[in-house]
């Protein structure tokens, strides 16, 4: 991946949006497409993004893909069931410090840090954050904290959180601004996890960015329509949030999404 938006503009607002990616999934296609009969039956590549947002009120991480220790065993970090089921290609390269690294910034430069949700692929790197404030809903972490059975195995994982009490970690509950002056908004949405939130932003070019995190996966998904695939722990909500990307793309925003799926996979 790399730096997805340029600004030259000199408003207030997010200057420059760089997109990186944590490694790759194989996953079964009818959970990332879910109803999409060109791919059914198969298995979709799809990246696992993560966006360093520059801001002048502080650069802004939104999620931290996998745990470092994934890059190495998968399997042994999150069990055989779940590294089984979405199939992890990842270096140590791809952890979140090391692609921060690759553009010229160090752990200490991020301030903050937005978890759209704490799915494994999603919060995994959060402890490599110590300094930023990281900010979550509250429904999230109790979500995580104890999921629900079908949720139990290759969605949270414990581990990622061993050392959340050491984190600045804020906990919110609804819509979000985090800077007070609508710049970055952070706007719950529930559906794909019962806490998911995504990010609203105005770019210093007077353009807005949304980056929907699961609320709707990728390109494709959005121009068929489709919500991530089951279980979802609320159906109704996941097709609200669906909705909102597709009314944001009609208003002109620009979205970038976390699993953009790889040119060629599944012949998609």
């Amino acid at each position: 991946m790399g730096e997805k938006n340029k600004s030259g503009g000199g408003g207030a607002g997010v200057k420059r949006v760089h997109a990186m990616s944590c490694g790759f999934f194989d996953f079964p296609s009818d959970y990332i497409l879910p109803g999409d009969e060109e791919s059914a039956g198969g298995t979709v590549r799809i990246e696992i993004g993560m966006f360093l947002l520059e801001h002048e009120r502080g650069n802004i991480l939104i999620d931290t893909g996998c745990a470092v220790e994934c890059a190495s065993d998968p399997a042994a970090y999150w069990g055989e069931e779940a590294a089984a089921w979405g199939r992890l290609s990842m270096s140590r390269d791809d952890a979140a410090d090391m692609q921060l690294a690759k553009l010229g910034f160090r752990i200490e430069d991020v301030s903050h840090v937005v978890l759209t949700h704490l799915h494994l692929d999603h919060a995994g790197g959060m402890s490599l954050f110590p300094g930023a404030s990281i900010y979550m809903q509250k429904k999230e972490l109790a979500a995580a904290m104890r999921p629900e059975p079908e949720f139990s195995t290759g969605y949270y994982e414990p581990k990622d959180f061993a050392g959340a009490g050491g984190l600045n970690i804020i906990e919110i509950d609804g819509d979000f601004d985090i800077f007070g002056d609508g710049s970055v908004r952070l706007i719950f949405t529930g559906g794909h996890s019962r806490g998911h939130q995504m990010v609203l932003a105005k770019t210093s070019d007077g353009g807005e960015l949304l980056l929907p995190g699961d609320a709707c996966f990728n390109r494709r998904a959005l121009d068929l329509g489709l919500m991530p695939g089951a279980p979802i722990p609320e159906p109704a909500a996941a097709k609200t949030a669906c909705e909102a990307v597709r009314a944001a793309v009609a208003r002109g925003a620009r979205v970038e999404f976390s699993h953009t799926i790889v040119a060629g996979s599944n012949n998609i």
